[in-house]
């Protein structure tokens, strides 16, 4: 399956969260809709004149399916999704306002096609008839869609299923009637739809009359166009700048027979694509509700049995469809399809593989990963497209079968690579799901609450025994009350300043964040102190370094509020800043605040072991009054009962039992109180995503040099030396491991004959090429988006002056090239070693070659503008040193010129 099909399954009806089984006619519209264009388009290539005239038909019916596509992506989608929480006057101010919108689209479509048809007519273009016949049917089919498209919004499936009876029952009716009698043209095709379209769309128009009025809200506007511009783009990049554009280049290339046979070989799998749809609607609901409730091993499960069920399906209809082509293409379409079985046969193969992209899709769209989509589809569309354009002078028509399956394929490895690393970082990270997220010691907790006079001792008295770190967090409380910006440390502030076990939770308001945070931390703490690390999402992660021999460091995580995810409020900073109290030199909660934090977060995380039970108890025993109040506050009656008597009790064992419940009630009665917020929340999520995607907190390097150099063990010790800096670290080496087979004696490589030179230059650029420049978005810089630390241990930098090893015997010119059209480490550092030490450390070469080697790297790091070269013969925790002082420095410096940007102030 090409990407088309991908596409044309995302613009189905994808409203409520219901399945197939519970909503038989949602199931029936589906199949009628594929029902009749299966039928139509056997009988327009059957009674059109050649497969030529099928073809410009196809084109030229294209426009319609372009603007179906925008139309979905920028009104009717968002419509589904924000339309369907709304009631009373804001939902008919939000219909009428996406009205308007689409009334704008289907005008601009519309003005567009008749401009191409006046051009048409003075160009004397052949195709001038269909032209004019598409005007009439943009018009029609986009208010017809827009129409069933809302009464799904509304759960009126029945009445959508009525009108699609209407238009499409009724266009292929007409086709019908016009095959029968001899007549059927492609523009009395396009007329039969318009008609029926224009019906439907009246009905429609009729049963929407009460949601419908005369008003217009341009920030409806702007609300659905922040929802559909990814999704516009991935529609463009993913199936019009991918296989509708390899169907074009056919026409281009070769003649609209091309297309014409392309189409009808499309048409074949068209029964195919309400199973497809099926799965392409039900399985993200059912992945998203089993690794919510289940977690991520019941995930891969449910996975594993999509692919039981969809495999043997999708192969059986593929594996019969590649016997019997000959025999299906002239009995669908008749003897002028004849001699293009081999074309099905191809397209059966590509077919079998493109539509298990749904299923990986579908993982991807259940654990929210929808941009990773978008970047699969836009990479495939860069290798795929000039290498189209290649193979289909050279192969005809195969070339551009063979262009699809090669999308196909290198789009279910990208999807593939997206589902694994989401399943590891889901298996091996705990979500942060609430911000300010730091475990209690409870031991701790009884001494402060057996010992209040711990709590109120000033910082001058607890100066003398506090830590390295613990003197830093001072330093910093005192900057934040010398600049008089309010604060409030959440939890955890029992053994402060003595040990700072892990990083200090802070509640500022939202008015001090970044700005005047960023300039307090720069200005009032002195030098030998710096900022090196600023992750900016739900809340603000800052990292302070102290210089010295070894480097001090102190994490900050700031908020302004407690929340889910930054999209559910649940107590604004004023709130939580309002009742604070001194302590020991620095401000904490009311006990009530810290209470109510600490319960959310425990629930939300459904996590509420013994330590954290008596912790609660203990808040609640000591302001009972309070907690109660802000147990009734976010609970409803049986569960404020349930949790107050756990509290009392110090028994929380029915609680933990329910968790799940709780957490549905929190969340639905937070968000109640606040549904227009949680709208903007997510909005303003989605800018933040963005936001990091441009500028990643993450840090890439390259550590160079020979076997013997010592670049694994520095790798090792780097990233446990800079662990509080970063969210997570990654090493790579060169080559990547996909698709290596191991030859020879891997811990002899210089002993290993080199490939071709054919071989070398295919695997380099197919395979090396390939993976570090449109695979980086996929393995790299993801992880860079989630700061996390990437170091490579091998680059393919290294191939330039070490060819032999990489068994590499293509033109330098090459691989000089790649390297310069490739994403770069932000870093490229040299462990330079003397030939004398390295033949000591390993002697995979002679002392020449290792001379020459050295002599090779220096000469090409010192042409980098980032490489560094560091004396790798020094005792490894010097070269451990160095090396890190060059990522902090470089983290500093880069996030002095973020912090002069607009985009950082206004986060």
């Amino acid at each position: 399956m090409s990407l088309a099909a991908i596409n044309s399954i995302r613009t189905a009806s994808k409203i409520k969260s219901f399945g197939i089984g519970n909503n038989v006619w949602a199931l029936a519209d589906q199949v009628l809709i594929s029902g009749t264009n299966f039928v139509s388009m056997i009988l327009l290539a059957r009674g059109l004149d050649s497969a030529s005239t099928f073809g410009t038909f196809v084109l030229v019916h294209s426009i319609l399916l372009f603007s179906n596509s925008i139309q979905s992506a920028l009104v009717t989608q968002p419509h589904n999704v924000l339309g369907v929480s709304r009631q009373g006057a804001d939902y008919v101010r939000y219909t009428s306002s996406s009205a308007v919108s689409q009334l704008a689209i289907t005008f601009g479509f519309t003005s567009l096609v008749a401009i191409a048809w006046v051009t048409s007519l003075f160009l004397d273009w052949g195709v001038a008839p269909l032209l004019l016949a598409m005007v009439p049917v943009v018009l029609a089919w986009q208010l017809q869609e827009f129409m069933r498209r809302v009464l799904y919004t509304e759960g009126r499936t029945s009445m959508a299923f009525a009108i699609d009876v209407i238009a499409y029952g009724g266009q292929t009716a007409a086709i019908t009637a016009f095959w029968w009698r001899g007549d059927l043209s492609g523009s009395l095709a396009l007329y039969s739809i318009a008609v029926a379209s224009a019906l439907a769309a009246m009905v429609g128009l009729w049963q929407l009359r009460q949601s419908l009025d005369w008003q217009f809200d341009w920030n409806v506007t702007k609300e659905n166009w922040h929802f559909g511009k990814w999704l516009a783009g991935g529609y463009i990049v993913g199936n019009w700048f991918s296989s509708q554009l390899l169907v074009f280049l056919a026409a281009a290339l070769l003649g609209t027979w091309a297309a014409g046979i392309l189409r009808a070989i499309h048409t074949i799998f068209g029964p195919l694509r309400i199973l497809a749809q099926a799965f392409s609607t039900t399985l993200p609901i059912r992945l998203a509700g089993t690794l919510e409730n289940s977690g991520p091993l019941a995930f891969r499960r449910d996975v594993g049995y999509a692919f039981l069920v969809a495999t043997p399906l999708l192969g059986g209809y593929c594996l019969l469809v590649g016997l019997l082509s000959g025999h299906i293409l002239t009995f669908a379409f008749g003897e002028k399809y004849s001699g293009h079985e081999y074309v099905l046969m191809l397209s059966s193969a590509a077919a079998f593989v493109g539509y298990h992209c749904i299923i990986f899709s579908a993982t991807l769209r259940a654990t929210r990963r929808t941009r990773q989509i978008f970047m699969c589809e836009l990479c495939a569309t860069c290798v795929v497209v000039p290498l189209s354009a290649f193979l289909i002078p050279w192969l005809g028509i195969y070339g551009v079968v063979l262009g699809m399956m090669f999308t196909d394929v290198l789009l279910l490895t990208l999807f593939y690579w997206s589902y694994r690393a989401t399943l590891a970082e889901i298996e091996s990270m705990q979500p942060a799901i609430m911000t300010n997220d730091v475990e209690h010691d409870p031991q701790a907790d009884e001494r402060s609450n057996d010992n209040p006079s711990v709590l109120s001792q000033p910082m001058e008295e607890v100066a003398a025994g506090r830590s390295g770190q613990g003197e830093l967090l001072l330093q910093v409380f005192e900057a934040l009350d010398r600049a008089q910006v309010r604060y409030c440390v959440l939890h955890g502030y029992e053994q402060y300043p003595e040990h700072v076990p892990s990083d200090v939770d802070c509640i500022m308001p939202t008015s001090a964040l970044p700005g005047q945070l960023y300039s307090v931390l720069t200005e009032q703490l002195g030098s030998g102190i710096e900022i090196v690390q600023w992750i900016r999402g739900g809340a603000h992660g800052i990292v302070l370094r102290r210089r010295g021999k070894v480097s001090e460091f102190l994490l900050l995580d700031i908020s302004d509020g407690c929340h889910l995810n930054k999209r559910l409020q649940f107590l604004s900073g004023e709130e939580i800043l309002r009742d604070r109290k001194r302590s020991r030199g620095f401000w904490i909660p009311a006990t009530k605040v810290e209470f109510a934090c600490y319960l959310i977060r425990k629930i939300v995380k459904k996590q509420l072991n013994r330590e954290h039970a008596q912790r609660l108890s203990q808040l609640y025993r000591a302001d009972p009054q309070g907690c109660q109040e802000q147990i009734e506050r976010f609970f409803g009656r049986r569960s404020r009962e349930q949790i107050a008597k756990a509290a009392t009790a110090g028994d929380w064992s029915a609680v933990r039992a329910v968790l799940a419940t709780l957490r549905r009630e929190l969340i639905r009665r937070a968000a109640l109180r606040q549904p227009l917020q949680v709208i903007v929340n997510l909005g303003a999520g989605f800018n933040r995503r963005i936001g990091r995607w441009f500028t990643p907190g993450g840090f890439h390097i390259a550590l160079l040099g020979p076997d013997g150099a010592g670049k694994s063990s520095v790798a090792h010790e780097v990233q446990r030396a800079l662990s509080p800096v970063f969210l997570g670290t990654m090493c790579r080496s060169f080559p990547p491991k996909l698709l290596n087979r191991q030859v020879g004696n891997p811990s002899q490589p210089h002993l290993i004959p080199p490939r071709s030179k054919l071989g070398s230059i295919v695997r380099a650029i197919l395979y090396w090429w390939t993976y570090y420049s449109p695979g980086y978005y996929f393995t790299i810089y993801p992880a860079l988006v989630h700061s996390s630390l990437v170091i490579h241990d091998r680059h393919v930098i290294d191939c330039i002056v070490d060819p032999t090893r990489y068994r590499y015997s293509g033109p330098a010119r090459l691989l000089n090239w790649i390297w310069r059209w490739m994403p770069k480490p932000e870093l490229v550092i040299l462990l330079d070693v003397p030939a004398e030490i390295v033949q000591m450390r390993k002697q995979e070469v002679t002392f020449d070659v290792s001379a020459r080697q050295r002599l090779a790297y220096r000469e090409l790091v010192a042409q980098l503008p980032n490489g560094r070269i560091v004396d790798g013969s020094q005792p490894l925790a010097t070269v451990v040193a160095e090396v890190s002082e060059m990522i902090l420095k470089a983290l500093s410096s880069r996030l002095h010129h973020e912090s002069k940007s607009h985009r950082f102030h206004d986060q």
